[in-house]
């Protein structure tokens, strides 16, 4: 895989002005954190309707039952952040694989960036990455806690199944612990939970 340099934007880490007994803990007055500046991805059409216009490290989650189009919308996510925001991407394929219907997909939603890097399975090393998809969460196999020792200055794109009566398969330890939720159902996505304020909905297939 050639090397590409990351477009990912550089922000100003928070300044502490207080340390908390444990030592570890930061903070800052309210008044600093208000004129604090954050830099944000600039997200467009329904990236933005949808998810709106996060900070990295951001974690997303698109949960839908088979045939919903959960892995196709986000095949083209994965495409839209590489190609249009620059972002090394790595696509953790775990339950479909590296097959013929894996390609086909890539080929209908034209995804074919260098910068987009297809597995079957989680590598140990995440470094070369600034965005890593996993499909399917419950395919392969991780807890909530399993995914939180993942190199947190990377972002993640979860994808989760369906139980029978259309909710996320696994426990809200997993909906706690990230930025939006996101539905996919009859080829519709929709945010049931968002940090970034986006209530819009969004069709799979424009």
């Amino acid at each position: 895989m050639p090397k590409v340099k990351s477009t990912t934007p550089d922000f100003a880490p928070l300044t502490p002005t207080t340390t908390g007994a444990g030592g570890g803990s930061h903070g800052m007055s309210a008044a600093e954190l208000v004129r604090h500046s954050f830099v944000t991805l600039p997200f467009t059409g329904k990236w933005l309707r949808v998810i709106g216009k996060p900070t990295p490290p951001f974690k997303v989650m698109f949960y839908g039952m088979p045939g919903s189009g959960k892995s196709s919308i986000s095949l083209q996510f994965a495409n839209y952040l590489a190609e249009n925001l620059g972002q090394r991407v790595l696509y953790v394929a775990s339950e479909e694989g590296l097959n013929y219907t894996m390609k086909e997909k890539l080929q209908r939603f034209n995804v074919h960036s260098p910068r987009i890097m297809v597995v079957d399975s989680l590598p140990a090393d995440l470094s070369a990455y600034d965005v890593v998809f996993i499909d399917s969460v419950n395919h392969i196999g991780l807890d909530a806690e399993q995914l939180r020792r993942l190199d947190p200055t990377r972002s993640y794109v979860y994808v989760f199944q369906s139980t029978k009566d259309g909710k996320f398969r696994g426990t809200q330890d997993y909906l706690h612990d990230v930025d939006a939720c996101i539905k996919v159902d009859k080829m519709v996505a929709t945010p049931e939970k968002n940090r970034y304020g986006a209530t819009g909905r969004a069709r799979v297939i424009d």
